[in-house]
């Protein structure tokens, strides 16, 4: 009897597993499925070579102190008088400020020199 007592008890462990499982996944909430999401193309010129890895990358902001090296190491006095005057806009994220690369190019071309007058 002691057989019929395990098997009997063995039984109820199973089925009390199996519709405690059952409430289990049903109140288990189903994750949405994931967006897909399409990502706009960038123009390649858009992309710089960097010169540590030789590798394309899209480039929008740059420290202040890289977009001084790129006006020919202007002071950062020089540098900052530009922005009241209008001529460079700067984006503060933080304590930090950046230049977007678009900007320091309309500023280039802007200042470029033309024989013409």
């Amino acid at each position: 009897m002691s057989d019929t007592a395990d098997r009997l008890a063995q039984a109820l462990r199973d089925l009390i597993n199996e519709a405690v499982q059952e409430a289990v996944d049903r109140t288990r909430p189903t994750p949405p499925p994931a967006r897909v999401v399409e990502r706009p193309r960038v123009p390649e010129e858009d992309f710089e070579v960097c010169p540590w890895c030789s590798k394309k990358h899209m480039r929008h902001l740059m420290p202040v102190t890289e977009a001084r090296q790129q006006l020919g190491g202007i002071s950062r006095t020089t540098f900052y008088a530009l922005v009241p005057e209008g001529e460079l806009s700067l984006l503060k994220i933080g304590s930090r400020s950046f230049v977007q690369a678009e900007d320091l190019d309309d500023f280039i071309r802007r200042k470029r020199y033309d024989r013409s007058g």
